[in-house]
């Protein structure tokens, strides 16, 4: 029998890891903004990200259930 594959820590992860952790552009933003402080993290979660896609904001929206490579 095969044990299972081990998905901790993180940085050892195998590819058998990989598809159990799908991320929606919404789910980032989120996240993002849970981990920044402040009444303004989710516009600062936004931009950031948008900076970092070269992308508008409002593209979020538009793609908020695309999963992100």
């Amino acid at each position: 029998s095969s044990s299972p594959v081990s998905c901790w820590p993180a940085w050892s992860r195998s590819p058998a890891c990989w598809r159990a952790e799908v991320t929606t552009l919404a789910n980032a933003i989120r996240d993002a903004a849970s981990r920044l402080p402040g009444d303004a993290a989710r516009l600062e979660a936004e931009l950031l990200l948008a900076h970092a896609m070269q992308r508008p904001r409002s593209w979020f929206y538009a793609h908020a259930s695309d999963v992100l490579d």
